[in-house]
C-alpha cells in the first residue's frame, strides 16, 4: 500500500469542530485528526485450463481510499454535571492552570505515534488490521488546586450541616418515623442547590471543584441510606419484640395519639334519662378494703382490683433491648456509654454502703471500663502516629495524655469517649503542640475525624461484668435507703436520712435504662420504653338508678351477685329467676414513653421488670 497526504481535506470527523478551536462539550471531541489517502494494490492470479492445456493471467486492481485519523478525547468529569469547560485545552481558567493543554499531545503520541505514525495507522485501517485503541490520560493540576477545592468543600459542609428536619418525639421513638430516611430526603431535594454547577465551567479546575462537591454529597446521602436501613431493620426487630408481647407499632402510635383525652365523668344521661351510678366500693381500689365500711354485700374484706406491668427493656440493655438495636460485637457486650454510666452509679453506691461483694462487682465493672479506655488510648496514639503528630511514641503518649488530663475517674474518661469530646480535646493538644504538621484546614479536620472514629468505635464491655454491678448497685441502694429510714428517729436523723436517700436516688439514676434509638453506637437520638398493663377487678355492688318516669318511686339497677326473684304466677312468692352477678372487669393496654437523649433513659429504676399488686 502506498499512502499519500491530500492535497486540502477541511472536514470534520462526526460534524465536531478540529482540534483548532478547542472548545469541546462533553462526552466527546476531536484531540488531533489528519487525512490521508491510502493506495491499495490488488493482484489477481486465474488460472485456466481447457483440456490438457493450462494458462495463466494475472490483472492488477488499484484503488485509492481516503483516510482519516482521529483520536477523539472524552473529559471524565466524575460525578460532576455536564457542562461546557472554557477554556479546556489552553491555559487559564479560575485557577489560571495548564488545563489539558498537553493531553491532547500525549494522547496523539499514544495511540498513533507509538502504533507506527499516521500512515502506518491509516495502512492498517485500510488492510482491516487496526483494532480499537484506548488510553487515560490527566492534566497536570495546579499546585493550589487541592487546597482550593478543600476551602470549597469546608462551606458545603456548612451548609449541609444546615439541613435540618423535623420529626415528632413519639414517632422516633416507636420507630414510625426514619429522620435518616427523611434527612436524606430532604438532601436529596436540595443537592441541585447545594452543587450549585455553574452554566460553564471555568477551566478544568472548576469543573474539578463541582465533581468534588458532587461526590462530597453523594458519600452523605451514601451514609443516611446506611442508616436509614439500619432503622428500618430495627424498626422490624422492635415490631417483633411488641408482638411477643400482643402489641404492635400501630396500637402504640394510636395511644400516644390519644393522650390528653378527657373522659366524662359516671353519672350523666342514657338514652335521655338521668341516672346516678353507685358503686360498693366507691371506686376500684389496688389496696385491701373493708366490707363494713362499704355498702356491700359479704363479710371482711377484699382487693377491688389487680394490676400487673411488665417492662419490655430492662436495664442496662438486656437481651430484648440487644434484640432490637443489634449486638455491636460477636459476644453479648455493651456499649462503653452504657457502662460508665453503670460504673458511675455503682460509685455513687458505694460512698453510702459498705458490702465486699458489691465492692467486687463494683471493681470488675471498673476494670472492664479501664480496659476498654486503655484500647481506645492505644487506637488515638496510633492515629496520631499516621497523621504524623510527634517524632516518638512517647511525644504521641503524652499528647493523649494531655487531652485526656480533665477526666480524672474510668467513668467520665470513658464517658468522654464514646460521646467525642476525648477526641477533640486531644486533637486540641496535637494542634497546639505540632503546628507544623496541622496546620492546614485540611490536615486539622482530617485527624479530628480519624481520632473521633478511633474514640467512639471499638468492642465495649462484656454485659454480664455491667448487669451485675447493676444489680448489686440497686440491691445496696435500696438495702441503704430502707436502714436509713429506719433510724430517722428525730429531726437530726430524719435530715441525715432524706440526705442519704437524695444521694443514693442520685447514684441509682445514673444507671442507663431504656432503649437506645439510635442509628450508631456513637449517637443517641431519644430512650423509649413500653410496659405492658393489665388490670382485673370486681365491684361487690353496682346500682344504677332512675326517677324518670316513676313518681314518687327509684328504679334501682342492682348487680350485687345476689339471686334474682321474679313472681311470675301472681301468688305473692317470687320464683327463682337467676342471678344479678356482679360488674366485673378485664383491661389490657399498653404504656409508651419517649424521653430526649438527655439523662439517664426511662425505665423501672428498682430492677423489677414484673411488678404486680398484691391481688393479682
Amino acid at each position: 500500500m502506498d499512502v499519500r497526504r491530500p492535497e486540502r481535506d477541511d472536514r470534520a470527523v462526526g460534524g465536531e469542530r478540529e482540534r483548532d478551536g478547542h472548545r469541546s462539550r462533553v462526552p466527546r471531541h476531536v484531540v488531533s485528526s489528519a487525512a490521508r489517502e491510502v493506495t491499495k494494490r490488488r493482484t489477481v492470479v486465474r488460472r485456466w485450463r481447457r483440456g490438457n492445456r493450462t494458462a495463466r493471467t494475472t490483472e492488477v486492481v488499484t484503488t485509492r481510499e481516503r483516510v482519516r485519523v482521529a483520536v477523539v478525547g472524552r473529559h471524565d468529569g466524575g460525578p460532576a454535571p455536564v457542562r461546557e469547560i472554557e477554556p479546556v485545552h489552553e491555559r487559564g481558567g479560575v485557577l489560571d492552570g495548564p488545563n489539558l493543554g498537553a493531553v491532547g499531545e500525549r494522547a496523539t503520541d499514544r495511540l498513533v505515534a507509538e502504533r507506527g505514525g499516521t500512515d502506518a495507522v491509516a495502512r492498517r485501517a485500510v488492510a482491516g488490521t487496526l483494532g480499537p485503541n484506548r488510553t487515560t490520560l490527566s492534566g497536570e493540576p495546579p499546585d493550589e488546586l487541592r487546597a482550593w477545592v478543600y476551602r470549597d468543600l469546608v462551606g458545603l459542609r456548612e451548609r449541609v450541616r444546615n439541613v435540618s428536619v423535623a420529626v415528632e418525639r413519639g414517632a422516633v421513638g416507636t420507630y414510625d418515623a426514619n429522620p435518616a430516611a427523611a434527612l436524606a430526603a430532604a438532601v436529596r431535594e436540595r443537592r441541585a442547590a447545594l452543587l450549585d454547577a455553574p452554566p460553564t465551567y471555568d477551566g478544568v479546575a472548576d469543573r474539578a471543584r463541582v465533581a468534588a462537591r458532587a461526590a462530597y454529597l453523594d458519600a452523605v446521602l451514601s451514609a443516611l441510606d446506611r442508616r436509614a436501613d439500619r432503622r428500618r431493620d430495627a424498626g422490624d426487630r422492635f415490631a417483633s419484640v411488641l408482638a411477643d408481647h400482643g402489641l404492635s407499632r400501630d396500637r402504640l402510635g394510636a395511644l400516644l395519639d390519644a393522650r390528653g383525652e378527657v373522659s366524662s365523668g359516671a353519672n350523666g344521661t342514657v338514652s335521655g334519662e338521668r341516672v346516678a351510678v353507685e358503686g360498693a366500693p366507691a371506686y376500684l381500689s389496688l389496696s385491701r378494703v373493708d366490707r363494713a365500711a362499704t355498702d356491700a354485700r359479704g363479710n371482711g374484706s377484699t382487693v377491688p382490683l389487680a394490676a400487673r406491668n411488665t417492662n419490655l427493656f430492662t436495664v442496662p440493655y438486656g437481651d430484648v433491648a440487644d434484640s432490637v438495636v443489634g449486638e455491636l460485637f460477636g459476644e453479648r457486650r455493651v456499649r462503653l456509654r452504657s457502662a460508665a454510666r453503670a460504673l458511675r452509679g455503682a460509685e455513687g453506691v458505694a460512698a453510702e454502703t459498705d458490702d465486699e461483694r458489691a465492692s467486687a462487682r463494683r471493681e470488675r465493672i471498673r476494670d472492664a471500663v479501664r480496659a476498654a479506655v486503655d484500647r481506645r488510648r492505644e487506637a488515638l496514639r496510633h492515629r496520631l502516629a499516621e497523621a504524623g503528630v510527634g517524632s516518638s511514641s512517647d511525644d504521641r503518649r503524652a499528647v493523649v495524655a494531655a487531652g485526656l488530663d480533665r477526666w480524672t475517674t474510668p467513668a467520665t474518661r470513658a464517658l468522654a469517649l464514646a460521646n467525642g469530646s476525648a477526641a477533640a480535646a486531644v486533637a486540641g493538644v496535637a494542634a497546639e503542640r505540632y503546628p507544623e504538621t496541622v496546620a492546614e484546614t485540611e490536615a486539622r479536620d482530617r485527624l479530628r475525624l480519624a481520632l473521633r472514629a478511633a474514640a467512639t468505635s471499638g468492642d465495649g464491655v462484656p454485659q454480664s461484668a455491667v448487669n451485675a454491678g447493676v444489680t448489686a448497685t440497686r440491691r445496696l441502694a435500696t438495702e441503704a435507703a430502707t436502714r436509713a429510714a429506719a433510724r430517722a428517729a428525730n429531726r437530726t436523723a430524719t435530715v441525715a436520712t432524706e440526705r442519704v436517700e437524695r444521694r443514693l436516688g442520685r447514684s441509682l439514676a445514673r444507671v442507663p435504662s431504656g432503649l437506645p434509638v439510635t442509628p450508631l453506637p456513637s449517637q443517641w437520638y431519644a430512650t423509649t420504653n413500653v410496659w405492658t398493663v393489665e388490670a382485673r377487678g370486681a365491684y361487690d355492688r353496682f346500682v344504677v338508678r332512675s326517677r324518670e318516669g316513676f313518681p314518687g318511686r327509684t328504679l334501682a339497677y342492682v348487680r350485687d351477685g345476689g339471686a334474682v326473684g321474679i313472681d311470675w304466677d301472681g301468688d305473692g312468692d317470687a320464683e327463682h329467676a337467676g342471678r344479678a352477678s356482679e360488674v366485673d372487669l378485664s383491661v389490657e393496654t399498653a404504656v409508651v414513653v419517649v424521653v430526649p437523649p438527655g439523662g439517664q433513659g426511662v425505665g423501672d429504676t428498682d430492677g423489677n421488670a414484673d411488678e404486680r399488686s398484691a391481688g393479682w
